[in-house]
């Protein structure tokens, strides 16, 4: 089916469980909203980018949305389905600002030291058996 620029068309069975979207040259943000009305969930699309979207394609809602938003900062929350029981069904979906890429600058890193280890330095025996009996350690561990 040929779908005319600017056009969205969804169609989908009872429960929702197998969708058909088709998509050209579409803002993101309108399929997002249809797709909200159309099966009763939560939008909150926070994203300053909003591209078009051109996407011909069937599945459950919630891979749909995974693959409108490949790329996105995204949260989809689920719970029990009150109109398919044994299923679950979107309840909100939030799309948040992408994270974008910034210039970190790179920590001073100082030449590692020389690992000592307990058996490198001698200990006055006196001292130790002092010390190991106040940890409490047990005599025949000294």
């Amino acid at each position: 089916m040929s779908v005319p620029a600017g056009d969205l068309r969804i169609a989908a069975d009872a429960c929702a469980t197998r969708i058909h979207l088709l998509a050209r040259d579409v803002a993101l943000s309108t399929v997002l909203n249809r797709l909200a009305q159309r099966f009763h969930f939560e939008l909150h699309f926070r994203d300053d980018d909003d591209p078009k979207v051109d996407f011909a394609g069937a599945s459950d809602l919630t891979t749909l949305l995974a693959k409108l938003l490949p790329r996105g900062n995204i949260s989809i929350v689920t719970s029990r389905s009150s109109r398919c029981p044994g299923q679950f069904g979107v309840v909100a979906v939030s799309v948040l600002p992408s994270g974008r890429t910034v210039d970190v600058p790179r920590p001073v890193t100082r030449p590692a030291q020389p690992f000592h280890s307990a058996t490198d330095t001698p200990v006055d025996p006196l001292y130790a058996q002092s010390h190991a009996a106040a940890l409490n350690v047990p005599a025949h561990a000294r």
